[in-house]
């Protein structure tokens, strides 16, 4: 990946730390350290930059002035204000706390910003949706001018393609798990609805059968990462309450495991009472998501505040902001979900009164059919996403494949 993509695509992670370290009593050339040494977890790309500092650092004799030289290096990126913004604020006020706190304020409303605007591409991708089936319909049964299947097909399979690529991405934004080779198995599901949809008995079960079959193995999965994620804000926020009530952070955190249900939160409760560096466990346990972020973060700025945990509300502060988009994610997935059954609606009315005017007809009505089998397939993938972090581990991915195959023998079209 290009380096200032990188940084970029990391920034609001690396602020996170950064006031964690600020509320702390610590600077960022502190944090660049800790990052230099392995031991916070970050995008190697913020490696690549500390390693850096440490070369300018060791040959300008001044923390100061090789932030401003780093600055010169990474042109293009948002780190770059943020460098020379902190450097100015070291040589003038000395307070970088009340800058990192701006800063850090800023990325929020920007990643919130970043986020609604790609929420608002899929609702146009479901407009266009709607166009599209009602013009390939159109064109289907228009003498005038017959448009081919193939064509049809691959125009509400591109727009279902392009919506699952963006909820896809905002999904990843958010925090969810979405692992390569699932995202790869629900695309391949899209794009290959049109092989069962050519409307044999056989090829309809089977593509049902999949589906289910598959739902019922990462709705399993899916459950166990919400299970997870739940409990790690339960462990943030019972190591806030502590804190605040005066106990030591380390104290705090093995208390909060102590109460939190699951195998992961015993294993790296028994890992640091045996003295384990607690982002090592965590870095072992592999938890989803937000839960990894939470733990990562909790674990590492500990080392560095064994006597303050105001470093623990900085966390609850950066988690509570992602909790709170995702929330405004759900909100529009049931406003996509609502698309979706209007396309639903839509395709089976429409071909109900075709079907009524068989002059009407210049081609096989099994197309028909195949546009809208593919059409439901194609819009529903971003409701479930966002919805349920998952395609083809949710329930309405399953309701919307049965409404789909429904379709053929709706119309009595199979051969």
């Amino acid at each position: 990946m290009n380096l200032t993509k990188c940084l970029d695509k990391h920034y609001m992670d690396f602020l996170a730390y950064l006031h964690g370290m600020e509320v702390s009593g610590l600077k960022l050339y502190d944090l660049l350290g800790a990052v230099r040494r392995g031991e916070l977890k970050i995008a190697d790309c913020y490696v690549f930059i500390a390693r850096l500092y440490d070369i300018l650092e060791g040959s300008l004799g001044d923390p100061k002035a090789a932030l401003f030289k780093l600055s010169e290096f990474i042109q293009g990126s948002k780190l770059v204000g943020l460098l020379r913004g902190y450097g100015s604020a070291l040589f003038t006020s000395g307070d970088t706390g009340s800058f990192v706190t701006a800063a850090l304020k800023s990325e929020f409303s920007f990643f919130r910003t970043k986020i609604s605007e790609e929420l608002r591409l899929i609702e146009v991708l479901y407009e266009a949706m709607l166009a599209a089936i009602l013009c390939v319909s159109m064109f289907s049964i228009l003498p005038i001018w017959p448009l081919p299947p193939a064509i049809g097909v691959l125009v509400l399979q591109s727009i279902g393609l392009m919506g699952f690529t963006v909820a896809n991405r905002v999904a990843r934004k958010l925090l969810y798990s979405r692992e390569t080779l699932i995202v790869l198995l629900e695309a391949s599901y899209i794009v290959l609805s049109i092989v069962p949809a050519m409307f044999t008995y056989y090829g309809l079960a089977a593509y049902l059968l999949f589906i289910v079959f598959a739902h019922f193995l990462i709705h399993r999965r899916l459950k166990n990462e919400v299970f997870i994620e739940r409990e790690s804000l339960r462990v943030l926020r019972d190591v806030h309450s502590y804190v605040m009530l005066g106990e030591m952070p380390d104290v705090a955190l093995l208390s909060a495991l102590g109460g939190a249900q699951g195998f992961e939160f015993r294993v790296m409760q028994h890992g640091l009472l045996n003295g384990l560096f607690g982002r090592e466990i965590v870095s072992k346990l592999r938890l989803p998501g937000l839960a990894n972020d939470i733990m990562h973060k909790l674990t590492s700025l500990m080392h560095y505040s064994a006597f303050n945990g105001a470093y623990v509300a900085s966390i609850m502060q950066y988690a509570d902001e992602i909790s709170e988009v995702r929330k405004l994610a759900e909100v529009k997935a049931k406003n996509y979900l609502l698309y979706s059954i209007v396309i639903s609606f839509l395709v089976i009315a429409s071909y109900i009164m075709i079907s009524k005017i068989p002059a009407l007809l210049n081609i096989n009505p099994k197309v028909l059919g195949l546009y809208g089998f593919t059409s439901i397939i194609s819009a529903i993938a971003p409701t479930c996403i966002l919805k349920d972090r998952s395609f083809m581990g949710s329930r309405t991915a399953v309701v919307a494949t049965t409404t789909a195959t429904a379709i053929p023998l709706l119309f009595n079209i199979m051969p």
